[in-house]
């Protein structure tokens, strides 16, 4: 089967669109899931992972399809190009989780919900055919490249960059593109460093995480894949431990 597309996910696994099917593989290569999305989006092309929010996008070549993976339940959201051009590449910022939408002459930004943000005139920056597309989580800034010409953007559409290829560019690749969570933990009750008299008091954490150093809105999907470990002198004693949905530990 023709592969189209692959992302991988923050716990190493990877995302498969290949032939109208979406597949899930472990580390080992081991499938973890195998499904048809033509039901839900025929003729299927371009695949991006919204990680920390829990959300997967499928695109053909004049839709977008939000998929909710932390809600398998809700109904897949299917939204219409911004353009009747030809969707050309899609990409997601990490940390936001903005979907950006690239054609020949347009590239359109949307929300993690799915709403659309902005729409920028690819025309005056030169671009022949947008043959890579990536958002660097960093700096908050968007490289486009065309054939002959890579272009770096703002998130509002204004030029910080266009240099010139000397070859043909197939693809571009930002080094703040991917950016994967690292747990935190912290102390909410009691308050760390006061004394209490209670003998068995009330132990409650918050669990987050930080993306690059900085602190960042873990989605439910990020948190639900966790496993914990919790050692008083050696001993395990997670078990002791609630997970709540507002992902405090008690």
């Amino acid at each position: 089967k023709q592969i189209e597309s692959v992302v991988i996910d923050y716990d190493e696994s990877l995302w498969v669109l290949a032939a109208d099917r979406l597949y899930r593989l472990a580390p080992n290569g081991a499938v973890m899931s195998d499904e048809s999305v033509t039901a839900l989006l025929s003729s299927a092309e371009h695949l991006s992972l919204d990680s920390l929010g829990g959300v997967i996008w499928l695109a053909n070549k004049h839709q977008v399809l939000r998929r909710d993976l932390a809600n398998p339940g809700m109904l897949p959201i299917l939204i219409g190009s911004a353009t009747t051009d030809d969707i050309a590449k899609m990409a997601v910022e990490t940390l936001s989780g903005d979907l950006w939408v690239a054609t020949k002459n347009r590239l359109s930004r949307y929300d993690r919900e799915g709403s659309l943000l902005k729409t920028i005139d690819l025309r005056p920056f030169g671009l022949v055919d947008v043959e890579g597309l990536s958002v660097d989580s960093f700096t908050h800034t968007v490289w486009l490249a065309g054939k002959k010409n890579v272009v770096h953007l703002t998130v509002d559409g204004a030029l910080l960059g266009n240099t010139d290829g000397k070859s043909e560019i197939e693809a571009v690749s930002a080094a703040g593109g991917n950016i994967f969570p690292v747990p935190t933990v912290s102390l909410l009750t009691p308050p760390a460093n006061q004394l209490t008299n209670n003998p068995q008091p009330a132990i409650q954490f918050k669990l987050g995480a930080t993306c690059g150093g900085t602190p960042c809105d873990a989605g439910a999907a990020y948190y639900q894949h966790l496993n914990l470990d919790v050692l008083l002198n050696g001993v395990q004693i997670a078990r002791q431990f609630v997970v709540h949905e507002a992902f405090e530990m008690m």
